[in-house]
């Protein structure tokens, strides 16, 4: 299996490319009462790559609200 979603540079790749490390990580998913990811992009890509149900996976966002900086924070 391919793994395309993982960049050339990463050096977990191989391991993404084995068929049976694939299976691995669908098995140790699907047995999880809950699977918590950061984005709802990865709730997605868990459900359509790994068959986990979407009632299974929560997405918890990983950074801070606007409000608690508002305007105090200027990218530039």
């Amino acid at each position: 299996m391919h793994c395309e979603e993982i960049p050339q540079y990463n050096r977990g790749r191989q391991a993404f490319e084995s068929p049976q490390i694939q299976a691995c990580i669908k098995d140790m998913l699907n047995a999880a009462d809950f699977v918590v990811v950061t984005t709802s992009y990865l709730k997605e890509y868990y459900n359509k790559k790994y068959g986990v149900p979407l009632d299974n996976i929560i997405a918890v966002p990983n950074f801070l609200p606007r409000w608690w900086f508002g305007d105090r924070y200027d990218v530039e």
